[in-house]
């Protein structure tokens, strides 16, 4: 940040609030009690402060407080806000000129530098049925599209399926994994 900012800390649980107040105010000279009433409240601002590697900073103290969910909303004063989550060395960030404060949710928790929570990735899978499963003659594979995370994600949503859509008890790990493909494919002959 290269220009005067105000922060607010928030910590939760609260009770915990004075502990972090305490060690920013060690470790990098910030201040975050403005409210000079010497209530607990889990929050409170620095008005008026740089802080360049506020990132790095709270990454490195979070670790610190592993059970803490740590929160600086910033205002700069062009009206851009923006909201860093810090929690046992992982960090999500969020901003935009008008915006809501979003929620905490631990599911969007990365590392630093930042890199956004990828959603489920297309896949092709084929599937061996096994043997003592009768096939009427037809094909004795399965293939089809899913999503997943990642490769076995991805096979484990295709047994699933293909468990789904049998009439008899079967053990999924008997469904012998042929071929796992990135992206949706209808023909794999070209």
């Amino acid at each position: 940040m290269g220009y005067d900012v105000n922060l607010r800390l928030e910590v939760t649980p609260k009770e915990h609030f004075a502990a972090v107040q305490f060690a920013i105010r060690e470790q990098f000279g910030k201040q975050f009690d403005e409210n000079g009433d010497g209530e607990i409240h889990g929050s409170d601002w620095c008005y008026d402060t740089r802080w360049s590697n506020l990132t790095e900073d709270m990454l490195a103290l979070s670790k610190g407080f592993p059970d803490l969910r740590i929160s600086i909303l910033g205002e700069g004063h062009d009206g851009y806000k923006w909201i860093e989550f810090f929690h046992d060395g992982k960090y999500r960030t969020e901003g935009q000129p008008e915006w809501d404060e979003p929620a905490w949710d631990d599911a969007k928790m990365g590392t630093f530098p930042y890199k956004p929570v990828e959603g489920p990735k297309k896949f092709t899978v084929i599937l061996a049925y096994p043997d003592y499963i009768p096939n009427d003659g037809g094909h004795p594979t399965w293939m089809g599209h899913v999503h997943g995370k990642d490769k076995s994600e991805a096979v484990l949503n295709a047994r699933t399926e293909v468990m789904a859509g049998l009439d008899e008890a079967v053990d999924p790990e008997d469904l012998y994994t042929i071929a796992v493909i990135a992206g949706h494919h209808e023909d794999l002959n070209v």
